[in-house]
């Protein structure tokens, strides 16, 4: 989740790179580190739809 500041952690700014790159949360969860790539995908990409990044 973004700090309260409304910045990105660097896992999260890989995620989103990754997503806008592809539109596959999976994969961008997976490139990003998570270890549960599924349940990230699921929560960042919810975040990221209300971000502009």
């Amino acid at each position: 989740m973004p700090s309260k500041t409304g910045r990105f952690t660097p896992r999260e700014t890989m995620f989103a790179e990754r997503f806008a790159a592809t539109g596959d949360a999976v994969y961008a969860a997976e490139k990003a580190g998570y270890s549960s790539p599924r349940q990230a995908a699921s929560q960042n990409a919810r975040i990221v739809s209300h971000h502009v990044v």
